[in-house]
């Protein structure tokens, strides 16, 4: 019995001695891998080349701002597993959708690798600035984008500054820089106003780097005011960086080169491969529109000669009644053109008054802090006139006129 006792002692001082030396070791290694963990969550770069399981799409929300404005949903009501769903699918279907790249990497709350060190072991202040700013323009994106779902096109609306469009002009565009949207309407006679816009379709759009109203060549602005598009250049003539095709546009016309503005080449185009949509601010001046929605523009049964109205900020007003031209204005168009001259048009009203003095388009902006008005008029030998004429305090001036072919296409 002495003997059993004295091996137990001996049995369970070897195992304490065992577990006393474990002891330290499984916390050692506890901590090792905590910290390595941790490490690797901060110091590795997010990628985005998840494999995501094939999921069956809602016809509803078959598109990017129908997913973001569902996932925002969720996030308001705290449904966050399921907003990462959400976002998961919606990469699964745009994968070189950037924004939706950020809004997932911020549901996962990963976090970008830290920028890297100059010579002094201090972090590059340009990384931590294009970080930032990368950052800042998604945020602005993704507001915008939400906004056009929570703000969503009136119906029987116009752009303020549309005074009158031509019948037969089939299709009109409109650019509101404020919100990064273009809308795209279709043109439909109507016995009230002479036109009815009937919107086909809206898209988020990128515009110059430094914004809108043009002045210089190299500015990186993008134009203000009335643009009717050209030429139809296809994608397989254009680089990669054009995306789906391109539109060019008459700038710099009539009007801009009165006011002495320069440069060349501003087209309405798609998107690169890598990139679903660009920044709000990032075109050297182009409007550049994501690849599905240039190429439903390209695919209109006409896409040249459509007027493009350019805004900083689009006001909305109902298209009935049509606007009014001032009257110096028009008894200054009724002095200069022989059918407009001849038109009885006291008793008319608005649309009717249109017509019978043979004005085809009538838009009106600010340009300069000046009152600008472009203005469509029938001339001799059924010529068309494309005037421009601005508002001072003396009255109106006609500063540009020239002959285009046909109402719904540029010169």
């Amino acid at each position: 019995m002495k003997e059993f006792l004295s091996i137990c002692r001996s049995t369970f001082k070897g195992w304490n001695r065992v577990f006393l030396l474990a002891v330290p070791v499984l916390a050692v290694l506890v901590m090792w891998y905590a910290i390595a963990s941790n490490q690797s969550a901060v110091k590795y770069p997010i990628r985005f080349d998840f494999q995501f399981a094939d999921q069956e799409l809602d016809p509803q929300r078959a598109d990017p701002e129908g997913y973001l404005t569902l996932i925002q949903n969720l996030l308001f009501r705290s449904e966050y597993v399921e907003a990462v769903r959400q976002s998961e699918i919606l990469l699964a279907s745009y994968p070189n959708f950037q924004l939706g790249q950020w809004l997932y990497a911020e549901l996962l709350n990963l976090k970008f690798d830290d920028p890297p060190a100059n010579s002094n072991n201090e972090p590059e202040a340009s990384y931590a600035k294009g970080k930032d700013h990368a950052l800042s323009d998604l945020k602005t994106e993704l507001a915008r984008r939400l906004h056009a779902m929570r703000v969503p096109y009136q119906n029987g609306t116009v752009p303020s500054g549309l005074g009158y469009l031509a019948p037969n002009t089939e299709y009109f565009g409109v650019v509101d820089a404020s919100v990064s949207r273009m809308y795209v309407f279709k043109n439909k006679p109507s016995d009230a106003t002479g036109y009815q816009l009937e919107l086909l379709f809206h898209s988020y759009a990128s515009i110059g780097l430094n914004g809108i109203n043009k002045q210089l060549e190299g500015d990186s602005r993008s134009p203000l005011g009335l643009y009717y598009t050209q030429k139809i250049v296809p994608h397989k003539k254009l680089p990669d960086l054009y995306g789906a095709g391109a539109l060019t546009l008459n700038y710099p016309n009539s009007f801009d080169l009165h006011r002495g503005r320069s440069g060349s080449g501003i087209w309405i185009h798609g998107s690169p491969s890598a990139q679903y949509s660009r920044a709000p601010l990032a075109t050297d001046g182009c409007i550049v529109l994501p690849n599905d929605a240039m190429q439903r523009l390209l695919n209109l049964s006409n896409p040249r000669g459509i007027p493009i109205f350019v805004q900083e900020n689009i006001k909305w007003v109902s298209a009935n009644p049509v606007a009014v031209m001032p009257e110096g204005l028009v008894r200054l168009i009724q002095l200069k053109y022989p059918a407009a001259r001849a038109a009885s048009v006291q008793n008319l009203g608005t649309h009717e008054k249109y017509s019978q003095m043979g004005i085809l388009n009538y838009f009106s902006w600010v340009d300069q802090g000046q009152r600008v008005a472009l203005v469509d008029v029938l001339a001799p030998r059924d010529r068309v006139s494309r005037t421009y004429w601005i508002e001072d305090s003396v009255g109106w001036t006609m500063i540009s006129e020239s002959r285009i072919k046909k109402p719904d296409q540029s010169s």
